[in-house]
């Protein structure tokens, strides 16, 4: 692997470690209902985003 890729795929996955630790912090401070809703909404918004964004077609998977 040369080293630019090597580099910037470090720091790929750095920032994305960031960012899921930050967000577990932070739905760990929030009470359970509220958590909760949030995850529920997320569930419900991304297939209708991917569908929307994507043109991915809804399966029986």
């Amino acid at each position: 692997m040369k080293p630019p890729l090597l580099i910037a795929s470090n720091l790929v996955g750095i920032l994305t470690g960031l960012e899921d630790y930050l967000y577990a912090y932070g739905v760990a401070k929030l009470p359970v209902s509220t958590s909760t809703l949030i995850q529920g909404i997320e569930l419900a918004f991304t297939p209708g985003f991917t569908f929307l964004l994507v043109k991915q077609k809804f399966t029986a998977h």
